[in-house]
């Protein structure tokens, strides 16, 4: 039982630990004001690039409001005006509500087979478009697929060169991109396990062979974390 007083374990005693029981990859990169440590552990190294999930809708909010502020866009824009008939209610639903998840809109990845599936965007959208919505705040990746397509009507281009134009490079972000098929050059590779009624079985599973379509504008950002610090 640790006393009070007994010091705590560094960060890398516990990412080593962490290997130990069987994590494949451990990365660290910590801010403190203006001191900076990054280390890896394992299969990671400080500088390795990474998917990084759904931080991938920030930085697609971050390009909604540079579209905004270029008068690309309006945030009370309905979706109907820009993407008509991507939505039924796309007269009601507005840009705001899909970058503050408030529009409703059934998550797509509750459904494993969509989520790992190859349907486009707009496919997976109008599968969402089909059930009820639901009231008040409620995360759904839905809701950045929608964006995403707005955001392309909007800005005239793919989300992929929009993001490149206006987030990627005007940030400095050099070892960030957005990729749907398999990554490029060498990254850290996701894993698994096999699980039954929630239970993980089995041992790890590497997933590179998977692809982020599905995940597009919700999750497809490649990226280290430098670039994200």
């Amino acid at each position: 039982v640790a006393q009070d007083d007994d010091p705590p374990p560094s960060l890398e005693t516990l990412a080593d630990e962490l290997v130990a029981a069987g994590v494949p990859g451990v990365l660290v990169h910590l801010r403190d004001a203006d001191d900076v440590g990054a280390f890896g552990r394992g299969d990671a190294s400080a500088d390795d690039r990474f998917r990084v999930g759904s931080v991938t809708q920030t930085m697609v909010a971050a390009l909604a409001l540079t579209l905004a502020d270029a008068g690309a866009l309006a945030l009370d824009d309905p979706v109907s005006r820009h993407v008509p008939g991507l939505l039924r209610d796309g007269d009601r639903i507005t840009v705001r509500s899909l970058l503050a998840h408030t529009a409703g809109l059934y998550d797509y990845t509750y459904d494993r087979a969509l989520l790992n599936g190859e349907l486009p965007p707009r496919a997976l959208v109008a599968i969402a478009d089909r059930r009820a919505r639901s009231e008040g705040y409620a995360y759904s990746s839905t809701n950045y697929l929608a964006l995403g397509l707005v955001l392309e009507a909007a800005g005239g281009a793919p989300i992929a060169e929009l993001l490149r134009r206006h987030v990627f490079a005007p940030y400095g972000l050099e070892d960030t991109t957005f990729e749907t098929g398999r990554v490029s050059g060498d990254y850290l590779h996701g894993n698994e396990r096999a699980s039954r009624d929630g239970i993980a079985t089995g041992g790890l599973r590497d997933t590179h062979g998977r692809t982020a379509r599905s995940a597009w504008a919700a999750g497809a950002v490649v990226s280290t974390a430098t670039d994200l610090d």
